[in-house]
């Protein structure tokens, strides 16, 4: 225990002086990220102060730290470049990941098999239990990346996306997760409607696009259905949906059995970092887990409700803001996508997701304003 005390005493001094280094930045980002630091700080000596889990202290640190840190860094990086980060160099090295995302799923498939979710042996999870580089975490990038998409005018490196979207709904699918699949649909197609929107002028021509997208979509469904390891998937998730235990249920009962246990202080302001999740199923664990469901759920563990409040209105203030401006529509539905699929599981907690949520939330939006016509790349 000491040696990790030591560990988060010399992180926090390091993150510190980062911050004292690069104050002068802070000019660049809005007054409440300022604030967010202050709380977070605040946190962190109420984590020491209950004395929580140092493992989870460490953790949470880290995590809630890159909310910020991108802020800082991307901001900065990016006020005398002229955006060209969001609208040229993100989109390039979105398209690489997305690459490399398929190459894991298509390598991990070759050697280790693939377990589709079924009607005889429920969710196909086996594949991922010990995996460690199982491609669930890079494929899942595709959901946050498959906006960015609309930046890029070459059809062929389009379909890269198109293609890590649908490995991602269909990975879904082997898994039987509900909330993925319809967050992976609705995001392509709204990344696809705002692609139509901007190279169509004519609302005639427009309906035609969609409806023809739609029908594709609706057709290759059906196709797919006729397969019956597809269909059996199918009909386990619709049987996932409609069961007794039916989606949120479970999820509901931990998060009434972790507020029934807050104090009001806790409630209002939480637990500190490294606050544990010691109710419901985990009681009987030493330290809880680091973690609950419900993302909401999980703020409150950390900060309490005022600090749940702050972060979402933060992503919901810009995911309005965005969607004002016809160039930075990917990025206010990236941010739809991580807050849709906070719902079913907190992202606060997962390293990964949360760095592809700070890039979008630091896009900018002063000079992005005031760009004109088509600013996707052409590589």
């Amino acid at each position: 225990m000491a040696k990790e005390y030591n560990i988060i005493i010399v992180f926090a001094v390091l993150l510190l002086f980062y911050f004292v280094r690069n104050f002068k930045y802070i000019k660049y980002l809005d007054k409440y990220y300022f604030f967010y630091f202050i709380y977070l700080f605040l946190l962190l000596i109420k984590g020491f102060y209950n004395a929580n889990f140092k493992s989870y202290l460490f953790y949470d640190l880290v995590c809630f730290s890159t909310f910020f840190i991108c802020l800082i860094v991307f901001r900065k990086k990016c006020s005398s470049v002229n955006n060209s980060f969001f609208l040229d160099i993100y989109p390039r090295a979105a398209y690489i990941v997305t690459i490399i995302s398929l190459l894991f799923l298509l390598v991990f498939i070759s050697m280790h098999g693939f377990t589709m979710a079924s009607m005889e042996y429920g969710r196909g999870l086996d594949d991922l239990k010990t995996k460690l580089m199982s491609p669930k975490y890079f494929i899942g990038s595709s959901l946050f990346l498959y906006p960015l998409k609309s930046y890029i005018k070459d059809k062929i490196k389009r379909l890269v996306f198109d293609a890590a979207i649908v490995g991602y709904i269909f990975f879904s699918l082997a898994m039987s997760s509900r909330s993925t699949i319809i967050i992976g649909i609705m995001v392509m197609i709204a990344t696809n409607i705002n692609l139509s929107y901007k190279n169509i002028n004519l609302s005639l021509m427009w309906n035609y696009r969609f409806i023809s997208f739609i029908l594709i979509v609706i057709f290759t469904i059906l196709f797919l259905y006729q397969i019956p390891t597809i269909a059996s998937a199918t009909d386990y998730l619709i049987l996932r949906f409609n069961e007794d235990e039916s989606f949120g249920q479970t999820r509901t009962e931990e998060a009434n059995d972790i507020l029934d246990g807050l104090a009001l202080s806790e409630f209002l302001f939480g637990k500190g970092l490294g606050g544990s999740n010691t109710y419901w199923i985990f009681e009987s664990l030493p330290n809880g887990v680091n973690s609950a469901h419900y993302g909401w759920m999980f703020l409150i563990l950390k900060g309490g409700i005022f600090f749940a409040v702050f972060i979402y209105g933060i992503i919901i203030s810009k995911i309005i803001s965005f969607s004002r401006n016809k160039n930075l529509i990917p990025y206010a539905i990236t941010l739809f996508a991580f807050l849709a699929l906070e719902y079913s599981h907190t992202n606060f907690n997962s390293f990964y997701n949360l760095s592809f949520m700070c890039i979008a939330l630091a896009a900018f939006t002063d000079n992005v304003q005031s760009l004109d016509g088509d600013k996707r790349i052409t590589y």
